[in-house]
């Protein structure tokens, strides 16, 4: 919304922010790891660091956090090894491998899981989604090798859920079967194929939270 206001600034903020941007200025949003603690989206305006939701998880803070992009301690998420770190702690949750759902395991390699039933496809936001795509999946391919499987009732629970094509199936072994979607995935060239991307998005649709 505030690209587009930008494009026709009206109010003297918005003609000012404008005018700062034309001159070569740095208006955007930014997301990643908050002081070791959070997932955090702000906004870089030039050197500063900008959320105007600061209050969202507490209340008592002050609504709007306006700081030096220095000073306030946000930084990209590294790699896998990072964002569990960080979900653990902010999520409450066990970031483990997925062999729920091979097929997106090049892009979705990890499974969060909430108590005893509740679980999450991880991680669905642009930057996860990229990250994976640069580095042509060798990283999720790591992860859904090394990392924990899922508890079997939780396996149980996922082919009862999600469509024949993406589910694991009793006879199969998820963890071989994620490793062989990410090596053929790589194979095929798919960390560059756009059209690949937007099926394989179409796919998890409302599949994240099971």
């Amino acid at each position: 919304m505030l690209v587009q206001r930008l494009a026709r600034p009206t109010a003297p903020a918005e003609r000012a922010m404008a005018a700062f941007v034309r001159s070569g200025g740095i208006i955007r949003p930014i997301w990643g790891a908050l002081r070791g603690q959070f997932f955090q989206n702000a906004t870089q305006m030039g050197a500063l660091y900008v959320d105007v939701a600061n209050d969202t998880v507490t209340v008592t803070k002050p609504k709007v956090e306006i700081l030096p992009l220095a000073r306030a301690d946000i930084v990209n998420i590294a790699d896998l090894t990072h964002f569990a770190e960080i979900a653990g702690k902010y999520w409450n949750a066990q970031i483990v491998a997925n062999h729920v759902a091979p097929a997106l395991a090049p892009l979705l390699p990890m499974l969060a899981i909430f108590g005893e039933q509740e679980a999450r496809l991880v991680s669905v936001c642009d930057y996860m989604i990229s990250l994976m795509m640069r580095d042509r999946f060798h990283m999720a391919e790591r992860w859904v090798a090394e990392m924990p499987a899922p508890p079997p009732a939780l396996l149980a629970h996922y082919r009862t859920r999600l469509p024949p094509c993406l589910r694991v199936t009793e006879d199969q072994d998820g963890r071989a079967a994620a490793i062989l979607a990410c090596r053929s995935s790589r194979a095929q060239g798919h960390w560059k194929d756009q059209a690949w991307l937007r099926a394989r998005m179409q796919d998890i649709g409302g599949l994240v939270n099971l």
